[in-house]
């Protein structure tokens, strides 16, 4: 290698440096965060993609039915995308997210090294944003998440969003937000709202009549195109005002309804609110603006949300902007602290510094709550054994927390407790299913129980009346329960792994 190139390199190392302290926080969370599962937003984009490939899948599946019958829903652009690409390849999907999660990365370590002072602050502003800012969300929403969901790429293009409009790069921002708008409309919108309403306040306010005109012009047609397309699919005249809002709070209530939140979330969540106003105001006014109009919108929110029950503004679902104002508020935390106290100076210092926080971070994750790997092993043996043994027609009922049992089986589920559509017409009936075979209602989420730890064991004590409705009214097939001694005369075990075993209705033998 000539001295020139070492001497380039040698200029470089801080972006060297830099590139390895996002790669180690990329490893510590696709290693160490811990694991939960497919969630909601997996059990419904896994299976539509392989619909999408094989329409024949899934032909008596509730919530695939539903969805395949409606021309375009808030998922559509995602699993057209996914489709399209290809990512209907596991390895695909997750080399997707990786790249989609360095992105995000990358975009909060350049919006945190532009406000903070000093680096080591902006690296730990973001291992915070990653790993912290979750445990006192007010909505119970994260800027990251730990699997390939829609609301991670809108996220990340949110992110790059931001960066742009901190540089006054008008065109940048809107297409990115325009993006951010087709892969998730709520995140998307959300931030578009505010960036543009910041925007075209800054621009009043000091004269900039070109780049008024730019913030006015650039998302609007997405948001629009894409809110009149679900919304339009989404009314439901001949229900009960009140109906959407009580099936909501029971199953997503959280998300939804700040007093879900808790008090210490709550409470955190406006001290993170004041800190940002404080410096946001002696140092970037357009992030002034941008936490004004956030929490002005949220107080609305709130008051037509939980007191008045107003299901137009629950569609907004405010409470998921809240997650923007976390991440700036603790840059705006993770800045004024750095004025005060200076770390030394050195390349290894700060890695070492780094490298010591993540590791405490993966120390930490062991202590936190995992899911069983016995039940894991469990679900996935009986799901393979679906897929080989079964018909393509085949209808089945397991357990609450069965999350990955239809993408892996591809077979038909009579119910899924966290496949749901916001379409009126399909919670109601979700609702009785779920309150069926789960005893579960909406008294118990008021109540403060745990629903998925309650309806799993509620499902595990299913009586007689429910199974006997199950196989011969609804032509149930296969039902996953706790391996029993006597199981009911109407079923035979037909796959046992461990704990639990697949019963098949006897009329199918």
């Amino acid at each position: 290698m000539s001295i020139t190139a070492l001497h380039l390199l040698w200029k470089q190392t801080e972006r060297y440096e830099k590139a390895l302290v996002i790669l180690l926080i990329a490893l510590a969370h696709l290693i160490f965060w811990p694991y939960n599962g497919m969630g909601g937003d997996m059990i419904e984009i896994i299976p539509g993609l392989k619909m999408l490939s094989h329409p024949g899948l899934y032909p008596r599946d509730f919530y695939q039915q539903f969805m395949s019958h409606i021309p375009w829903h808030e998922r559509s652009f995602y699993l057209y995308f996914l489709h399209f690409t290809g990512a209907q390849y596991p390895w695909l999907l997750w080399f997707y997210y990786v790249i989609c999660l360095l992105f995000m990365i990358a975009g909060l370590y350049r919006i945190s090294e532009k406000l903070i002072p000093d680096p080591a602050f902006a690296f730990l502003n973001v291992i915070a944003v990653l790993f912290c800012a979750r445990y006192f969300s007010v909505g119970a929403n994260e800027l990251f998440y730990s699997s390939p969901t829609s609301a991670i790429f809108a996220k990340t293009a949110g992110i790059w969003a931001i960066y742009f409009f901190l540089h006054q790069k008008t065109h940048y921002t809107g297409v990115l937000c325009s993006i951010a708008v087709c892969f998730h409309i709520l995140a998307g919108a959300q931030l578009s709202i505010l960036l543009m309403a910041s925007g075209v306040v800054y621009s009043i306010l000091n004269q900039e009549n070109r780049q008024l005109r730019k913030w006015l012009m650039l998302p609007i047609p997405f948001i629009a195109i894409q809110a009149w397309a679900i919304v339009y699919y989404r009314m439901n005249p001949h229900t009960h005002a009140s109906a959407l809002a009580d099936l909501i709070e029971f199953r997503i209530g959280h998300h939804f309804f700040i007093e879900y939140a808790g008090w210490l979330n709550i409470a955190i969540y406006i001290l993170i609110f004041c800190i940002a106003l404080w410096w946001w105001y002696k140092h970037e006014v357009r992030l002034l603006y941008f936490t004004v109009f956030q929490i002005a919108i949220l107080l609305v929110y709130i008051l037509m949300s939980t007191w008045m029950r107003n299901e137009i503004a629950l569609q907004s679902q405010w409470l998921k902007s809240s997650i923007w104002v976390e991440f700036l508020g603790l840059t705006a935390l993770s800045s004024a602290v750095s004025t005060q106290i200076r770390f030394p100076e050195g390349k290894y210092y700060h890695i070492g510094l780094v490298t010591i926080v993540i590791g405490g971070l993966c120390i930490a994750s062991l202590f936190t709550e995992k899911e069983d790997p016995a039940i894991l092993a469990d679900e996935q043996k009986l799901a393979s054994w679906a897929l080989t043994h079964t018909r393509n027609d085949a209808l089945f009922v397991y357990p609450p927390s069965f999350t990955r049992f239809k993408s892996i089986s591809e077979r038909s589920s009579w119910i899924d407790y966290k496949a749901i559509a916001h379409q009126t017409s399909y919670l109601i009936p979700w609702y009785d299913r779920v309150q069926r075979i789960c005893g579960i209602s909406l008294d118990d989420r008021r109540s403060g129980a745990n629903l998925m730890q309650l309806a799993d064991e509620r499902f595990d004590k299913i009586n007689d009346h429910n199974l006997t409705y199950l196989l011969f009214d609804q032509k149930v097939d296969y039902i996953i329960l706790p391996t029993l001694e006597g199981p009911s005369e109407y079923m035979f075990p037909a796959c046992t792994a461990g704990r639990y075993t697949i019963y098949q209705r006897k009329e199918l033998n």
